[in-house]
């Protein structure tokens, strides 16, 4: 499968490939682009601890970006990707204040729990994302947030968790979920299965054997039992009653076929479904600054702003939310 990214994209080809010629110059060109990056300045940003979750961290390290308003904001959790060893706050910066810029809303980005092989393992990096959830339902109005409108986006393990997360609300109760976006989300355990991994498979995420690595320290040692289907949700056997989903797919990413599964069961089972499968791009592709990019961010805050109840679908300006009588 011949490969043909966009420019802007070659530091994700230089990370991605191995053994392959790399266009140093477009390297450094990006890697200039993402450094230059900065956050708008009536936007601010703020580190906080939260009390942890018995199954979690003691405290769970959040960062909030607020843009600027006089109104309460829709409210969204990010968490970010890295295999669930890897990765932290810092990492998705860019896709954060871009959220938070486009919808606009306060976005709450979370430093879940790190997984390794001896542990920990499942349900804690779930457990902390469900606790920031909970705390930004029960005290987002101390941040300016609007506790009535609720979002989660998670990008690779974090769309994982994500779609973990959806689940759990779901099953569990709580505050309601207006939408939830997957980027490029690992979802089933066979992923390594698929057409997409073997079209894919010199795009790897890391080390030759770092798919295998990943989920079983994800998972621990599951002693014979199947995984619970809030740490794959690809498995879970029904779907009904979820939230509203966004789900988005690079065309060069050994995970794509598991957004494509996941997306149909999602609109088999009368789940709205918003589906962008990204032509030219590599996982995770919008932690890059590029044209491309700015397209998937702008239609992931329209899908937010429409579930937030932001659209004035009669015509005339985009409002503040409003909530349907």
């Amino acid at each position: 499968m011949k490969k043909e990214p966009y420019l802007t994209y070659q530091l994700l080809h230089a990370s991605y490939l191995r053994d392959q010629p790399v266009d140093e110059e477009a390297v450094q060109k990006t890697r200039a682009m993402r450094q230059a990056y900065r956050m708008p300045a009536d936007m601010t940003l703020e580190d906080r601890i939260l009390p942890g979750h018995p199954q979690g961290k003691k405290e769970l390290k959040v960062r909030i970006y607020r843009p600027a308003s006089e109104t309460p904001l829709p409210m969204v959790l990010n968490f970010h990707g890295g295999g669930w060893m890897a990765g932290n706050l810092d990492g998705d910066d860019i896709r954060c204040v871009e959220l938070a810029k486009r919808i606009p809303a306060i976005v709450i980005s979370v430093e879940y729990t790190l997984c390794r092989p001896e542990g920990p393992h499942f349900p804690a990096p779930l457990m902390d994302c469900w606790q920031a959830y909970r705390w930004a339902a029960e005290h987002g109005s101390e941040v300016g947030g609007d506790p009535g409108l609720l979002g989660i986006h998670g990008s690779s393990a974090g769309g994982n968790l994500a779609a973990g997360l959806a689940l759990y609300i779901r099953d569990k109760g709580g505050a309601p979920c207006s939408l939830a976006v997957l980027n490029c989300p690992c979802l089933y355990l066979d992923f390594n299965e698929t057409i997409g991994f073997h079209q894919n498979y010199e795009v790897r995420l890391g080390k030759p054997v770092y798919h295998l690595g990943a989920e079983r320290a994800y998972l621990g040692d599951l002693d014979g039992q199947a995984p619970s289907y809030y740490a794959f949700p690809g498995h879970c056997p029904d779907l009904r009653s979820l939230c509203p989903h966004m789900i988005i797919a690079a065309e060069y990413d050994s995970l794509r076929d598991d957004a494509i599964r996941y997306m149909t069961r999602l609109v088999a089972t009368g789940i709205r479904t918003d589906f962008q499968l990204a032509a030219r791009t590599y996982h995770c592709f919008t932690g890059m600054p590029n044209a491309y990019t700015d397209l998937t961010n702008d239609i992931i805050a329209f899908a937010f702003r429409r579930e937030f109840g932001m659209l004035k679908e009669s015509g005339g300006e985009d409002g503040e939310p409003v909530r349907e009588s």
